[in-house]
């Protein structure tokens, strides 16, 4: 473009351009297991007046089921809780709130994060509420801080002044009076990297570009894993080590014991580092 403003940072990088959008801190919050959000499900459909099974059952199947081990699984959304999508069927779903483009962030200083991908629905029926959550699994089955970075704004700002930004559209792109989310790092960790991590116990560390003692990560694709059928489990988990320093190390998230039929899947990996 030949008008606008453009901002750059120290090292000469351009970090802000009117024509691209910014990301905002769009919603925080904690993340909760799968089993707990869909018992408060059952609670919801039951205080309405619903059978207990109306908020996941239809037609004999089952609607929002993840995992079959459910109770391993985390879920991160703008807000953790049900509404009900259907008068017809009387179907009470949870919350999606998470729209395309938007980047779910995870506290990795004190648990390590073992899986994370996104689920996302086009809401294409009344049975299917738009929108998406955020999985992950964590080391241990512990909750853990996340944030939802987008690009849509996530309060109304009450302020008179500030600087906003508009490309040539006339879309606002940038407004100083809302919380922002800044990216400073990303890495690309290949499908071998993970797979030397699960198969030799071989810890990685990742160099930060900047020190920051609060940084929270995004893991696109992380879903490599080694399982035994006599019930070891080990993934890639990726946790901060220091404000400067990253590592991915193997965990076992299974028991001890590897026998049986051996199984390993390991994908490309981009992780995004932000706060």
């Amino acid at each position: 473009m030949a008008y606008g403003i453009n901002v750059y940072n120290e090292y000469g990088e351009e970090v802000l351009e009117m024509a691209f959008p910014t990301l905002y801190n769009y919603a925080a919050g904690s993340t909760t297991t799968w089993e707990s959000l869909r018992a408060t499900g059952i609670s919801d459909a039951t205080t309405a007046g619903y059978g207990t099974l109306a908020h996941y059952e239809r037609d004999g199947a089952y609607t929002t089921e993840l995992y079959t081990t459910a109770a391993r699984s985390q879920v991160a959304c703008e807000v953790p809780s049900y509404t009900e999508v259907s008068t017809g069927k009387a179907l009470i779903h949870p919350e999606m709130n998470l729209q395309v483009g938007d980047i779910p962030f995870y506290d990795v200083g004190t648990y390590g994060l073992l899986t994370s991908y996104c689920m996302l629905h086009d809401g294409f029926s009344d049975s299917t509420p738009a929108g998406g959550i955020g999985i992950c699994e964590i080391e241990g089955n512990n909750s853990v801080a996340y944030v939802i970075a987008s690009n849509r704004e996530p309060i109304t700002p009450t302020e008179a002044y500030g600087v906003q930004l508009f490309d040539s559209s006339a879309a606002r792109t940038f407004d100083s009076r809302q919380p922002h989310f800044a990216i400073y790092d990303h890495f690309y960790v290949s499908k071998a990297i993970m797979e030397l991590v699960i198969e030799r116990d071989i810890t990685i560390n990742l160099n930060l570009s900047e020190s920051h003692t609060d940084f929270k990560v995004a893991a696109f694709n992380h879903l490599s894993q080694a399982t035994w059928t006599g019930g070891a489990r080990f993934q890639p988990m990726i946790k901060k080590v220091d404000s400067d320093t990253i590592s991915i190390s193997r965990n076992n998230a299974g028991t001890s014991t590897e026998t049986g039929t051996y199984r390993l899947s390991s994908y490309d990996t981009i992780i995004i580092v932000g706060r």
